[in-house]
């Protein structure tokens, strides 16, 4: 689910916009790798674990290492979206508090109505 966040362009300095900006970009990027990333190293499981079962005299160690070679990098995709989301997650709140507190609130005599 997509969520729009939208802002005064006064609120925001031009180096936090570009911040938000470019991690927003990373966070798609990286989250199309993983789901790139996750049907390809999904597919050499299946065949190391169809190995596994076909070919009965390999070490516990040969059986399983391929398992995690092929099951780490999906893992480690999904690790940095989630560090990236809350990366900007913590930025858009932060964006999102300052713009709060920009607001005039209703009956306030030090912001009178337009």
């Amino acid at each position: 689910m997509h969520t729009v966040s939208s802002f005064r362009g006064s609120v925001v300095s031009g180096e936090e916009l570009s911040a938000i900006v470019a991690d927003h970009i990373a966070l798609e990027r990286v989250r199309l790798f993983r789901r790139a990333l996750v049907p390809r190293c999904g597919g050499l499981v299946i065949l190391a674990i169809v190995f596994d079962l076909t070919v009965h005299n390999l070490s516990a160690a040969a059986r399983w290492a391929p398992l995690a070679v092929f099951a780490t990098p999906p893992a480690w995709a999904w690790i940095v979206e989630l560090r990236l989301k809350y990366r900007l997650t913590s930025k858009l709140d932060a964006v999102d508090e300052s713009a709060k507190a920009d607001r005039p609130i209703a009956g306030d005599p030090s912001h009178p109505a337009p």
